[in-house]
């Protein structure tokens, strides 16, 4: 190999990689379970970035030392150290050593990526999500076969997706990036409504309440950044304000909570919608509630180190209460449900917060929410910065709905361990740090280029 190539092979390895995720599917070879073609794409790309990444202009640049980097590097770190802690050391080495490369390639890989393309964001998502549209095909294909039955909706992307879940969230990252098509003319404007209608169409059928609530309440975010020129200060000041309303008003929330009997999967989609309240019988609700006090059960046994990474799934099961499992809970042997899973079938937490809680103890917790918060910071630091050019500002509230739109989804469900999410949060940090430290090349378009200075 000639090592004056290696950028251009790391690049194809990397659209390679792009393109397959959305169409991968899990191959078993014994009790060896992987995901083809994607994990072995990983592994070349992993060990490709290391020579085509010059590591000591990197260690001097501006983006390694952004605040973001090094909170993102820090939490790395410590889900690394807490193996050492581990209620199962070999599990979690496995976990920390695939989120250790999901990171190096999708958040040092993009940073690579960057370097002389065009409109990298929308190039990089946009080539997952040419995948994606064959997926959304066979979904709709599907949907039409069970005469548009609510109840198929959790298998309409498989084998390609697990669920319904992963599947919104990583329609939401697409929807979100569609808006940075420019509309250079007819063409560019058509091809944009069309990608929006079925994405957008694909998000529906889903019936997954928790992308159509972020989606909700992140536009609701968005509007009252642009239209009310909302700052970081207006925002925890309206945090504090409706903590206290719950707080006042909690046995009346209840109350009226208690009294909503619509269960999700039956219906209409206003009956979906309406499920969300209701946490009396409403069995995927209530199995939620189980999971989040099982992971605070966990926590208080092993505050500092947490279960170690990983482990959740595998550790939860005796913290469960008889009176609060659900018919579609796993027992305490993981045996005696109908399809007999095997041990460390029970899935996890449902919330990306109290997972890292109960497996990487406070600290992690606390790490994991400053990066959310510095993102949040970052990006209406970017935005209100009067350097920022007017396309870059498209840009970050783009990344903005994006990331913010997951790190809703994440409180109901946990998807930062696997690669067809990961491969899109990552590289939305990583641009905005790259805008914020103005070395983010063409960022909107062949005149355009970030302008910020690094804070």
């Amino acid at each position: 190999m000639q090592w004056k190539h290696i950028h251009r092979i790391t690049h194809f390895f990397i659209y390679a990689l792009l393109i397959c995720t959305p169409l991968a599917v899990e191959v078993s070879f014994g009790s060896l379970k992987i995901n083809m073609p994607t994990e072995p794409l990983l592994i070349i790309t992993a060990v490709l970035l290391f020579f085509a990444i010059d590591i000591k202009t990197l260690w001097q640049s501006s983006f390694i030392r952004h605040p973001l980097t090094l909170l993102a590097i820090s939490y790395q770190f410590w889900m690394t150290f807490m193996v050492v802690f581990s209620s199962d050391w070999l599990i979690s080495l496995k976990y920390v050593l695939v989120n250790n490369v999901h990171f190096w390639v999708f958040y040092f890989g993009f940073y690579h990526f960057t370097q002389n393309q065009k409109l990298p964001l929308l190039r990089w998502v946009g080539s997952y999500g040419l995948a994606l549209i064959v997926v959304i095909f066979l979904a709709w294909f599907k949907f039409m076969q069970f005469d548009f039955n609510i109840n198929v909706a959790v298998i309409l992307a498989q084998p390609f997706y697990n669920d319904n879940t992963i599947f919104s969230a990583s329609l939401v990252f697409v929807l979100s990036v569609t808006f940075l098509i420019p509309n250079k003319n007819a063409t560019f404007k058509f091809l944009k409504v069309v990608v929006l209608l079925l994405v957008g169409s694909a998000i529906f059928i889903t019936y997954c309440r928790a992308a159509w609530s972020s989606i909700f309440l992140v536009s609701l975010v968005i509007f009252l950044i642009i239209i009310f020129n909302l700052k970081i200060k207006h925002f925890l000041a309206l945090a504090f304000f409706l903590v206290l309303t719950i707080g006042l008003f909690l046995p009346t929330i209840s109350n009226n909570l208690t009294s909503i009997k619509t269960e999700s999967k039956k219906g209409n989609w206003l009956d979906q919608l309406a499920s969300i309240g209701n946490i009396t019988t409403d069995v995927s609700n209530l199995e939620r509630i189980n999971r989040y006090k099982c992971a605070i059960r966990m926590f208080k046994d092993r505050p500092i180190t947490g279960f170690g990474p990983g482990t959740y799934q595998y550790a939860y099961l005796p913290y469960q209460k008889t009176s609060e499992m659900t018919r579609i809970s796993m027992q305490k042997d993981a045996t005696t449900t109908l399809d007999k899973p095997q041990n460390g079938r029970g899935g996890g937490a449902h919330s990306e917060y109290l997972q890292a809680l109960s497996e990487l103890g406070i600290f992690g917790f606390l790490c994991w929410l400053a990066l959310l918060f510095l993102i949040f910071y970052t990006a209406l630091k970017v935005y209100f910065d009067e350097t920022t050019t007017k396309p870059n500002k498209k840009l970050t509230m783009t990344i903005l709905f994006a990331t913010l739109a997951y790190l809703v989804h994440a409180t109901f469900n946990n998807f930062m361990h696997s690669e067809e999410v990961a491969i899109l949060f990552w590289p939305m940090i990583a641009m905005l740090v790259l805008i914020r430290v103005g070395s983010e090349p063409r960022a909107m378009s062949h005149e355009s280029r970030a302008t910020s200075h690094e804070p």
